[in-house]
């Protein structure tokens, strides 16, 4: 149990909940990065030092204290990643620990988590002792008993724990991330379990029936249920900082413009647009990815030009807001020139090939 449970926190929570601190910390401008990330960093190394102290001496009292050590690090990081659907939230977050810890969207999460936990470690039970060669159990043993019933036990109570909660975090969900992505993959996660739920509680009350295609079964629909919870997190995610995104990409642009205004009037150009300036910014900015005769990052040039049939407007558009047009190479980044540089690279492609010599 223990070990299912670091696996999962350092693979499914850990990186969600770095992205939540990432965003707080650069785009929302809260200062509290090095407190989170301390305070979580405490609680796995405490967790994982008690794990590799049990291991050797086998007391429970420093396995009890291990797996609180663990389940608080992810009910720390839990009720961080319940706040990444809350973004109205993070201007206000202040101390030590997340201002919602004990929220009922919180415990909501780490509720489905533990769910989730006791469903994944009765699968692995069930599939590493009694299904897998290296580790099957013989019915000789005097493990094989217990070992089955704990196995269905914990993937029965997961089935049973998950419907409710997932039922009530779509109920307490603000209705901006809802989508059809979220509801299809509840769907999923709820007809999953309900499955489980079925099957375990039938072999549980006849476990001589046990059979090696329902522990497959189970251990696939686990990890798909572990797959969707998770895309369904990012997918709440995403849709909760939408609007956030919009306006971050539209003031994105308009620093842009702005820079460009800026830049043209500190250094304006000294000339006309002519083929020979339109030489000097495409051996500044442009020959490191495309040349006239051969590929590099960009198709060769004499081709690329000819599409245009001499079209300068529609050459100086594109160059202006690249977009992509053939998939055998990779979209062209803007390049941020100046009206008078797009000018002047315009001019110095279209030109007869031997004013480029």
């Amino acid at each position: 149990m223990p070990g299912s449970l670091a696996v999962w926190q350092r693979q499914g929570r850990f990186y969600g909940a770095l992205a939540f601190l990432f965003k707080m910390r650069y785009l929302e401008g809260q200062d509290l990065l090095h407190r989170y990330l301390l305070a979580a960093s405490i609680a796995l190394l405490a967790g994982a030092i008690l794990l590799a102290v049990y291991r050797r001496v086998q007391d429970v009292r420093i396995g009890g204290l291990a797996i609180f050590a663990i389940l608080f690090y992810d009910f720390y990081f839990t009720n961080i990643m319940a706040l990444l659907v809350y973004p109205e939230k993070w201007p206000y977050l202040e101390g030590f620990l997340p201002h919602p810890l004990h929220s009922i969207t919180g415990m909501t999460h780490f509720m489905g988590f533990f769910a989730m936990m006791l469903a994944v470690s009765g699968a692995a039970t069930l599939f590493f002792f009694f299904r897998w060669p290296d580790s099957r159990l013989s019915k000789q043993s005097s493990d094989y008993k217990f070992m089955k019933y704990h196995g269905l036990g914990m993937l029965l109570a997961g089935a049973l724990l998950l419907p409710p909660i997932v039922i009530w975090d779509l109920y307490t969900l603000p209705r901006y991330t809802f989508s059809v992505g979220v509801l299809a993959l509840a769907a999923f996660i709820l007809l999953a379990a309900f499955i489980l739920a079925l099957a375990a509680s039938h072999f549980l009350f006849s476990p001589e029936t046990l059979r090696q295609r329902f522990i497959s079964l189970a251990a696939l629909l686990v990890l798909l249920m572990m797959g969707m919870a998770t895309a369904r997190d990012l997918l709440l995610q995403a849709n909760s900082v939408a609007d956030s995104a919009g306006v971050l990409l539209a003031n994105a642009e308009a620093g842009r413009e702005l820079w460009i205004a800026r830049r043209q009037a500190l250094y304006p150009p000294a000339g006309e647009a002519d083929v020979e300036s339109g030489r000097q910014v495409y051996r500044q900015r442009c020959i490191a990815c495309h040349e006239m005769d051969r590929k590099k990052m960009g198709p060769p040039l004499k081709d690329a030009i000819l599409k245009y049939n001499g079209d300068a407007a529609a050459l100086a558009a594109f160059i202006r807001n690249p977009v992509k047009v053939d998939p055998a190479y990779p979209a062209m980044p803007n390049p941020g020139l100046t009206e008078w540089q797009i000018k002047g690279v315009v001019n110095y492609l279209l030109a007869p090939a031997e004013a480029k010599e």
